[in-house]
């Protein structure tokens, strides 16, 4: 049975997790406050698995075509409304494996923090 990649980010979002790793041979790793553990259960991932995960984040050609030549490429993934993450794709034992890093849509505000002090100390201009 074929895992679904956005059920998976889906299940890390709403675990608070702020990375997911995914390699062809293990179960999915998710890094939740600081500490990797995997799902108990969760089946390995397969070579169908990853290259589905890859055709279905890595779309653009001229990215393909660096992790063709090079062996790694970043880009970014949106799960709809819910999260963004940037996403590192890198041979790693002759293998494709990928890191999925959680990204906010909404960018938490410090209470009391002035982006403006900010601003003028970079020197910015308001």
């Amino acid at each position: 049975m074929a895992i679904e990649l956005d059920t998976l980010l889906d299940f890390a979002i709403k675990r608070g997790v702020s990375d997911i790793h995914l390699q062809e041979g293990r179960p999915p790793v998710f890094r939740a406050r600081g500490n990797l553990v995997s799902q108990p259960g969760t089946p390995e991932l397969n070579q169908e698995d990853v290259l589905g995960f890859m055709d279905r984040v890595l779309v653009d050609d001229t990215k393909r075509g660096v992790f063709a030549k090079d062996g790694s490429v970043a880009c970014s993934y949106q799960l709809e409304a819910r999260a963004r993450f940037r996403v590192s794709f890198f041979r790693q034992l002759a293998r494709i494996a990928m890191a999925f890093r959680v990204v906010p849509i909404e960018v938490p505000i410090l209470p009391g923090f002035d982006l403006r002090l900010l601003a003028f100390d970079n020197g910015c201009r308001e």
